[in-house]
């Protein structure tokens, strides 16, 4: 395993809600990344942000909302 990645598994460890944000940020990078057309990038976005819901924190919600509002942009990417 490199080293980066297992001081990043450590670093986790020490918060359910850095784990938690850490994967949703990476569902991001995934989604962004591997959604092949506008139907599945529009499912996709809203899975995210479900996902996001989940996570209770200021930055998150404000995140989210500035997303929400931007989403036909956003999805309009992958057109």
């Amino acid at each position: 395993m490199r080293k980066g990645r297992k001081r990043l598994e450590v670093l986790l460890k020490y918060s359910p809600l850095l784990q938690s944000v850490w994967e949703w940020k990476e569902a991001s990078t995934n989604w962004y990344d591997c959604s092949p057309n506008f139907t599945v990038a529009k499912l996709g976005f809203e899975r995210w942000c479900e996902q996001g819901d989940q996570i209770d924190h200021a930055a998150i919600r404000s995140a989210l909302k500035t997303m929400r509002n931007w989403k036909e942009e956003i999805v309009n990417y992958h057109q």
